[in-house]
């Protein structure tokens, strides 16, 4: 699942605070066992068992992040790439198209790592006839599985095509009929 929206960031703020909240635990058990010495204890570790384990929570959000990106990449049947310039800046915004109808948008600069997005968004992919997918209503990529050719177009503006997996599109389309 990709975080999309600030729906996902607030989740993850509230398991924080259930975490700081669940090891408020920690000094009441030292309270019963040792009384004040192990209340003292228990103040002094409770930050210290919160904050590792809300910092292994944010880091295994981020991996799980990463992880739904990279299936994304590895699943896709077609990806198609638009150039944007921004304030003097090019960014690529490269459309990941699976077959399980879900579209991967990401936009990363020019000479940006594989890690470092600017920005992911997540689409539908609409079957427009028997050899066409569509997707956000700018992007449109038309297939011809005899000549293996395919066309793709932004607001009817020719785009590059990265790669093409022929035998998912094929496998879809069939599906599809």
């Amino acid at each position: 699942m990709i975080i999309q929206g600030p729906e996902g960031y607030i989740y993850l703020f509230l398991l924080m605070m259930a975490i700081i909240v669940a090891t408020v635990v920690i000094p009441c058990y030292g309270y019963v066992r040792k009384g004040l010495k192990g209340l003292g204890v228990g103040c002094a570790i409770q930050p210290i068992v919160a904050g590792i384990l809300c910092l292994i929570l944010c880091v295994s959000a981020f991996v799980r992040q990463l992880n739904s990106v990279n299936s994304h990449h590895e699943n896709a049947m077609v990806a198609v790439r638009t150039t944007i310039a921004e304030d003097g800046d090019s960014l690529f915004r490269t459309w990941y198209m699976c077959p399980d109808e879900e579209c991967l948008s990401e936009v990363r600069s020019v000479d940006a790592d594989t890690t470092d997005f600017e920005e992911i968004k997540l689409f539908d992919v609409v079957p427009i006839d028997s050899f066409a997918l569509c997707v956000d209503d700018r992007i449109l990529v038309r297939f011809n599985l005899d000549s293996c050719t395919a066309i793709a177009t932004d607001c009817g503006q020719p785009i590059d095509i990265v790669f093409i997996d022929w035998t998912k599109v094929a496998a879809y389309f069939q599906e599809n009929e």
